[in-house]
């Protein structure tokens, strides 16, 4: 019994420890025109966390409907591609105690092609994570982390990649799976459109010396 006690003590503390994601759902229909959304707002303890992804998907919901209206004016008519906006998310299982979260977007309002985009959310005892926040005071990090990417290009496929590729330093985006560090590069960043979404995973273990207990 005392084990059961001390089990169900362990799932409640973890509960209230992490960050909860309430799921917000945004759905419309107009003629050439569909917006569907299943966006996080992020909680901890009931409290708000943070509506950033709520905030992105409003302003892709306004670019969309606006390109879609002057599609209409100009044309007359709705034929053509339907002007689209969907996201969904998901949360990333790591070893490392902080929740990550990667909401995925795919939107096309009228030009060339649709774009897709993948925006990370990092948590950890209800505070959102920043890359500064993990590494020491004196190491800078923005260095460290574009040489570690320049790395894996050289050292991997370079049909993946276009030439003369500049990785800047920058604050990246990023999130945690397993016990790595991934940074993300969504289309045109580093690379062409055609290349993607560019995921490059660092090992931990390969960071150890760099960041905070």
């Amino acid at each position: 019994m005392k084990k059961i006690l001390f089990c169900l003590c362990l799932i409640l503390t973890t509960i209230v420890l992490g960050v909860e994601a309430e799921e917000k759902n945004f759905s419309y229909r107009d003629g050439n025109t569909i917006i569907s959304g299943r966006v996080p707002v992020f909680k901890h303890r009931g409290q708000l966390l943070s509506e950033k992804a709520v905030d992105t998907f409003k302003i892709l919901d306004e670019v969309v409907r606006m390109e879609s209206r002057r599609h209409f004016r100009e044309l007359g008519n709705k034929e053509g591609n339907p002007f689209v906006l969907k996201s969904d998310y998901s949360k990333v299982e790591n070893k490392v105690g902080i929740d990550s979260y990667v909401v995925k977007t795919y939107y096309y309002a009228g030009r060339e092609h649709g774009m897709v985009l993948e925006t990370p959310y990092n948590f950890r005892k209800g505070r959102e994570v920043t890359l500064g926040s993990l590494f020491k005071d004196e190491v800078n990090y923005r260095r460290l982390l574009r040489n570690k990417v320049e790395e894996i290009i050289i050292e991997g496929d370079p049909s993946m990649y276009y030439e003369n590729i500049v990785v800047e330093e920058r604050e990246f985006k990023f999130y945690f799976s397993e016990d790595n560090l991934v940074i993300i590069f969504n289309p045109y960043e580093i690379g062409p459109y055609e290349s993607g979404i560019l995921t490059f995973t660092i090992p931990l273990e390969e960071l150890s010396d760099y960041l905070k207990d």
